[in-house]
């Protein structure tokens, strides 16, 4: 994510680069569910399947959330704009 803030910002909707770094983390959170989690739980050979995916994804969301807040905070503190709009 860091790599797109700082190479296509002008390309990343939002009005800010808090707002840009959370739209690419849920760019990224879905990319990681469709691409890795579905086939991964769902078409594997678990004994619960929709329980481990349920899990997996709230796991997958939490951790890619938070990356885009320390992203885009740190993004934001090199900018050097420092409202959030």
């Amino acid at each position: 994510m860091s790599v797109v803030m700082t190479r296509f910002a002008e390309r990343v909707p939002g009005h800010g680069p808090f707002q840009k770094s959370l739209v690419l983390s849920l760019a990224a959170f879905a990319i990681v569910t469709i691409l890795i989690e579905i086939p991964a739980k769902l078409l594997g050979s678990v004994a619960d399947p929709m329980r481990n995916f349920l899990i997996g994804t709230v796991f997958d969301a939490v951790r890619i959330l938070v990356l885009g807040v320390v992203v885009g905070a740190i993004s934001r503190r090199s900018t050097g704009s420092q409202t959030i709009r």
